[in-house]
Order: C-alpha cells, then structure tokens, then sequence
C-alpha cells in the first residue's frame, strides 16, 4: 500500500469515526491486516496526526462549497479546536482501553506460539467404564492458586510452589479414589469452583507478566490434565467449572456472561474441554452462566459457585436464601459447593472447601484465619437427595512424587524462585 493509501486508508476511519483519533488509533491490528504494512505502532499513530488536520480541512471545505479565505481559516481552527475538546475528554478512557487491547493482542500471540511448542495432547485413558448401577462422587478442586508462591516465613508452617502443587493434587486424588472405591462409586464429579491461577489486574503487573500467566495457565492445564486421567483410569468422569474472582483478567468482577468469561478459570476449563473432546467416558457439563453452575447426579440436584457473594457473618442464612431462588424457578437444590474462604466447612445442606496453597499472608494476616491445604470430596446420597462429605488434609505430602510438570513452562515461572534465594525489596523513606 503506497503513502498515498494509507493516508486515504486512515482518512477513511477518521470519517467513520467521526474524527475520533483514540478510535482509530485501536485499529492498529487491523491497519496492518488490510494494509500489509510492517509499520510500527508509534509509525501509525504519527500518520493519524498528520491525516487528521488534513481529514479537518477537507470537513469544512465540504460544508462551505468554496475555496479558503482568511475567514475559514478561523472556522477551520475552531472546528479542530472543538473537536480536540471532544477527544480530550475521552482521551484517558480510551488510553486505558487501548493499553489492555494491545495487551490481550500480546497475550493472544504469545498463547499461540506456547501452544505451538508444548505438546499437551499425549493423553492415554482407559476405555469407558460399564456404568451399571450409578453411584455417584464429587472431586471438590477450589482455591488452587496454582502460580502463587508462598514463603515458609510468610505462610503458617506452610510454603507453596508448582512443584508443592502437584504433590498436593497427587496426594488427594489419591486418597479421594481409595475412599470412592470402598464405597463403590463408578462416576465421579470433578467440581471446579474457581481460582485456578492467580491473575495481578493492576495495568502495569498485567503489562510485566504476560508470559509468566500464559505458561501459569498452561501448567495448570497440564496439572489438572493428570488429575482427570487419573480418575478416569478408575470411573466415568463428568467434569463442571466456575470461575472464581481471583483469575480474572479485568479489574471489574462483575456478573454478565460477557465479562465472567474473561477470566484464566475459563479458559483453562476450555482448555481441558479440547483436550478430551474424544474420550467417550469424559462428559463436560455445558455452562451459560459462568458465575455458578446447576448440575444432576441422578435424583440429586447441586449448584457450584465460588462463593465471594455467600455473607460472611450469617453463611447458613445466606445459603438458605440462595436455594430459595433456585426453588421459586422449579429446581429444589440438595447441596451448594464452594470455596473463597481458604477455610473448609462442611454443613447438611452446603460444603466449602479450602484451599490447594493453604496459609498465606492474606488468610492469616486479613482473615485472621488458621487455614491449612486442604480440599474436599463428597459421596452422594441419592435416595436421599443428600451427601456425606470429607475433607483430605493436604499439608504434608511425603512420600508422594507429585504429577509431572512440564519443565518448559515451569522455566518461566516467576513466582517461584531458584532454590536458597530469596528477595528482599525494602522501601527506604527520607
């Protein structure tokens, strides 16, 4: 595309955008898909302010009908004035917005050349199961926080990484088969309710740690990856997600679909979802509320939800409150599962469980809570539209080897430090 081009090219979108010079600014993407043009960023927006006078005076020439006097050159700069008021105005809103757009833009290419270069599709599972007479069980996985590192100076006899993770996961699926099989379960809930990974949504965290949450998510793809294999070597496994407030990408938690989805526990659901789209005894529950999920086990019917909006102070009253909604549409709910606390609690009508990272300064210095790594698997009562519910204790992990952990990935972890280093960042004031 010659100079000539562009500049009409950009023209074009200052018409469409009614001279909105942010706006166009944000269609750097696009500028270079339609253009072929390798022209960097501060390239484009230099021709947008060079266009943008011209685009200006070709606006008043058109509503005049006559050629420049002395006159129109006032009008001429009062218009541009006028219209340099109006960007103005939106000028940081559309800063910000342009800043997080090109961060996802960075985000999305870098996901595609990891994806590229670890292979996660080296999957083998048992056959599917003969189903028989359904009994059913619940994997509660809440809380892992799996990029979080945690010190042992700043947990309570407690310290975290990828690699204490995977132990913890190994160590509970392990004890959750042994309790299912003497009970003779042969179908097996994995309940996610949220904060796979933890996700720093200040701008400038986001803007230093792109490639840190890519490799983070893919690791706990991999993990989790290992746990539904591991399962499913043994019963039929469905598999349903929320997502929770910790992993996601904007600063806003809110409650539509839209923004729910842009959150890392979505699409490391997703990404599991792809992976075993082909295993016939692996069914994923589909989900349009991403905020909490309604699901059947036979005659009994659960909810998951992460837990943040439960209150603190009258949890019981909460809960009740909570069913109710479901029962005024038709659906009576047997049990609510959820997490956020990073404290296990076990009740008749709803279970909370722990965490997979266990203490750290937020639980204990915040919430004034003595929590340990822990998390929860449930046998479900059927003909009594009831559960029975058990928390494994996570803490100590000797003696297991943990799942396999793609070096590759861990490489880049910046939450978890070579051994026999630690950093000390101290703010000195005058």
């Amino acid at each position: 595309m010659s100079q000539r081009t562009v500049n009409e090219w950009i023209i074009e979108q200052l018409e469409k955008y009614d001279g909105d010079i942010e706006s166009v600014k944000s269609l750097y993407s696009k500028f270079k898909k339609e253009s072929g043009s390798k022209s960097s960023r501060e390239s484009y927006y230099r021709r947008i302010r060079e266009s943008y006078d011209n685009w200006v005076i070709s606006k008043v020439e058109e509503k005049e009908g006559c050629d420049l006097n002395p006159d129109d050159y006032v009008k001429i700069a009062a218009q541009k004035q006028k219209l340099q008021d109006k960007n103005r105005v939106a000028n940081k809103h559309s800063r910000e917005i342009n800043r997080v757009y090109n961060y996802f833009e960075d985000l999305v290419d870098e996901y595609h050349s990891l994806i590229e270069s670890i292979d996660l599709s080296k999957i083998k599972i048992k056959k599917p199961l003969k189903k028989g007479t359904a009994k059913y069980g619940i994997v509660h996985l809440s809380d892992l926080h799996l990029n979080e590192r945690i010190s042992y100076s700043e947990g309570i006899d407690n310290e975290y990484s990828f690699t204490i993770a995977s132990k913890r996961l190994k160590k509970f699926i392990t004890e959750a088969k042994e309790q299912f099989k003497v009970k003779g379960i042969n179908t097996v809930l994995i309940a996610v309710t949220g904060d796979l990974i933890n996700s720093p949504r200040r701008l400038s965290e986001s803007l230093s740690k792109i490639t840190a949450l890519s490799r983070a998510s893919l690791l706990a793809t991999q993990l989790l990856s290992q746990v539904i294999i591991d399962l499913g070597e043994d019963f039929n496994i469905i598999f349903g997600s929320v997502c929770g407030n910790e992993s996601r990408l904007s600063e806003e938690w809110e409650t539509t679909d839209h923004l729910l989805a842009e959150n890392w526990d979505y699409l490391i659901s997703e990404n599991l979802r792809l992976m075993f789209k082909d295993n016939k005894n692996i069914t994923f529950l589909e989900n349009n509320n991403y905020k909490e999920l309604v699901f059947s086990l036979g005659n009994f019917n659960g909810i998951l939800n992460h837990g943040d909006s439960f209150p603190k102070n009258n949890l019981e009253k909460g809960i009740k409150e909570y069913i109710g909604k479901f029962a005024m549409r038709g659906t009576p709910i047997h049990g609510v599962f959820f997490g956020h606390i990073h404290s296990s609690y076990i009740a008749d009508t709803f279970a909370r469980s722990s965490s997979l990272c266990g203490a750290n300064p937020y639980s204990s210095n915040t919430l004034n809570l003595i929590s340990r790594a822990s998390q929860n698997i449930y046998i479900i009562n059927e003909d009594e539209r009831s559960f029975s519910g058990y928390k494994i204790d996570l803490q100590n992990t000797e003696g297991y080897e943990g799942y396999d952990i793609n070096d590759e990935l861990k490489r880049y972890n910046v939450h978890e430090p070579e051994p026999n280093t630690q950093v000390v960042i101290r703010n000195y004031r005058a």
